[in-house]
């Protein structure tokens, strides 16, 4: 299956990745509701049932680097296939030989490492089929994890109270199956846009003042040879009719026959060696922040159903919280999508601060105040108030948080950095969720686990600040929307006319230090369609 970079096509991609995250983050999401029934049969510590919950967070996470560079030798589709058939036989193997050391390979280990195959591939598969919508395609594809966790809360109750522990498991498996549907829906190959002749044509009529359509200040035989590409002259790479096949790197071949860019090892190595010093730096302040962000992120909603127990809330009350908290979060991941593509880096990365503080202060506000509650009704109403709140939060954050990674390090190394984020999570889940387990068989409550978990969220958007920092020293802040791929309004003459704010010509600055060829690309393709005219200027 062939798919075009922002075509009909690639709303395929889309649905597929919707329902990966309904079912792998969904049943994430859910695993509190199935933990209670889970302790109540064997009646096992916190610390285990917490250790079981991390244990399959972590091995979907720590995996993902090893999955990543497999998914360059063998075709994704299948690895999604293979994972769901996978789950689905371990499943049946525990519901036919029902015991904890069983229980606690295949629902921890066996499971965590099979979902570990689709999850952050699918994810940068979403980002390679989209450029102008990047952001609204990501918001549709979290929005999957929220509509899962609206849903499967109430289904897992329904099934608890209907069929027995094993009985649900065997369930469980068959819910699992559904990833080779996701499988069947990824595609072989990716091509980009196509341009017909009269839109080049159109388009070298729009953009003047050279042959490619643009001035180029700095590294013109670079960035002109990246312009022409983009503007629609022929390639020697290009395909018959018009269609531009991506190299296995994901780079094109420059458009006037020069050397022009080298191109890159495929490799992960390569990949990780060809970024620059700025982006390694951002990369490992993303890594710390989501450590930190997940930690708190995850454990909340394992712990969340587990603390509503020890108030004595019904389960059919807990599954309806957190399905108004799943609830919360899709409508705020969707909303996110569609106005973020507008947004700039800066006040996207803004947003993704305050998303992740909020959620840090209503879990403490929520951790400590549900004790000096003695009335059921105001404690309902709390705890219902926290889940709205805590899922909208959330969501953002989660919307948001990719697509602020890609224009930092580029489509070409997201696959390989969002691997190795992920896979840092599992720094911080593993033993943080196993240790905060052990705190509440210590204390006897979950009051202080949870509030960690929001001192921790809180701690990650104090990390996530210090991307700023990092990138004042490369892009000029009145330029930062620049430094996010788009276009700004030159100013103290600087392709302007008398300087003084006529006839402006928007103008893009890159620090050659701090960008890569997907930084640009945005920009470039503004001014190859005909949107504007303008002038890149490449400053070392």
């Amino acid at each position: 299956m062939e798919i075009t970079v922002d075509g009909p096509s690639a709303c395929i991609v889309i649905v597929g990745a919707f329902l990966m995250q309904f079912i792998v983050i969904g049943y994430l999401k859910s695993a509190g509701i199935l933990m209670r029934e889970f302790q109540a049969y064997f009646n096992c510590s916190n610390t285990l049932i917490l250790f079981v919950t991390s244990t399959t967070l972590s091995l979907i996470n720590i995996l993902s680097p090893l999955f990543s560079v497999l998914s360059r030798r063998v075709p994704l589709r299948w690895m999604v296939v293979t994972s769901g058939l996978t789950i689905c036989l371990s499943m049946c193997l525990l519901y036919l030989a029902f015991s904890l050391p069983l229980w606690v390979a295949c629902l921890g280990f066996c499971t965590g490492a099979c979902l570990s195959a689709c999850y952050s591939s699918v994810i940068c598969k979403v980002n390679e089929c989209f450029e102008r919508r990047r952001d609204l395609a990501n918001g549709i594809c979290f929005a999957g994890s929220s509509a899962g966790a609206v849903a499967m809360p109430l289904v897992f109750t329904e099934l608890a109270d209907r069929y027995s522990v094993s009985g649900c498991c065997l369930l469980i498996g068959a819910y699992f199956l559904h990833l080779v549907i996701v499988g069947m829906l990824i595609p072989t190959s990716i091509v980009t846009q196509k341009h017909s002749d009269t839109d080049s044509q159109d388009a070298s009529k729009k953009v003047a003042p050279d042959a490619h359509g643009a001035s180029f200040v700095g590294s013109s035989s670079q960035f002109g040879s990246r312009f022409g590409e983009l503007a629609g002259c022929p390639t020697p790479s290009a395909k018959p009719g018009g269609a531009r096949s991506r190299s296995s790197t994901g780079r094109y071949s420059c458009s006037d026959g020069q050397p022009g860019r080298q191109r890159h090892d495929s490799s992960a190595r390569g990949r990780l060696a060809s970024l620059s010093r700025s982006q390694r730096i951002l990369t490992l302040i993303y890594i710390v922040a989501t450590m930190l962000s997940n930690l708190g992120f995850t454990t909340q909603y394992v712990v969340y159903p587990l603390f509503l127990a020890e108030f004595a809330v019904p389960t059919s009350t807990t599954a309806v919280l957190v399905a108004v908290s799943g609830l919360s979060d899709l409508v705020a991941r969707v909303l996110t999508g569609c106005l973020s593509d507008r947004f700039s880096w800066w006040r996207k990365s803004s947003i993704a601060i305050f998303g992740m503080t909020i959620m840090g202060v209503v879990c403490i506000f929520t951790a400590f105040c549900s004790v000096s509650l003695t009335d059921p009704t105001n404690r309902t109403v709390l705890f219902a108030a926290y889940a709205v709140l805590a899922g909208a939060s959330g969501g953002v954050y989660m919307s948001i948080v990719t697509s602020i990674l890609v224009l930092f390090v580029g489509i070409v190394n997201l696959s390989i950095v969002h691997s190795i984020v992920c896979s840092s999570w599992t720094l911080s889940t593993f033993p943080g969720q196993t240790l905060l387990g052990y705190l509440k068989d210590r204390t006897g409550t979950f009051k202080y686990s949870f509030a960690i978990a929001g001192l921790c969220m809180i701690c990650a958007s104090v990390v996530l600040f210090l991307e700023r920092l990092v990138t004042r020293d490369n892009v000029d802040v009145k330029d930062q929307e620049a430094f996010a791929g788009r276009l700004l309004p030159a100013s103290d003459g600087c392709g302007g006319a008398d300087g003084a704010g006529k006839n402006l010509v928007p103008t893009i600055r890159i620090s050659e230090d701090a960008c890569d060829e997907s930084h640009v690309d945005h920009g470039i393709a503004e001014v190859a369609n005909g949107n504007s005219n303008g002038e890149i200027r490449v400053e070392k």
